[in-house]
């Protein structure tokens, strides 16, 4: 699912990752569920620029983007937002 992949990655990046970064690192994440026989809804196979906008955009509630940057939303010092980034990670584990 795109919001794992992308969840999974800004997870690993909390102070902030930016689109170019984050668009490698979800075709890099591709590659290896891909090498573990995971199967993939896309036209070429593997995700890409593609899967990432999309996690992005199911996300957006939890995510903030600061001047390019991505990094988890934190509203009044609450961490709640990494919780639930967390629960769209637990399907990649």
């Amino acid at each position: 699912m795109p919001t794992t992949m992308v969840a999974s990655i800004v997870l690993l990046y909390r102070k902030g990752i930016s689109k170019q970064e984050l668009r490698q690192k979800v075709e890099w994440l591709g590659m290896i569920l891909n090498d573990r026989g995971a199967n993939f809804a896309t036209d070429n196979g593997l995700p890409g620029a593609s899967t990432m906008d999309l996690g992005l955009e199911h996300l957006g509630a939890y995510l903030e983007e600061k001047a390019g940057i991505f990094e988890p939303k934190l509203v009044n010092g609450d961490h709640q937002n990494y919780i639930m980034l967390t629960y769209y990670r637990n399907p990649l584990n």
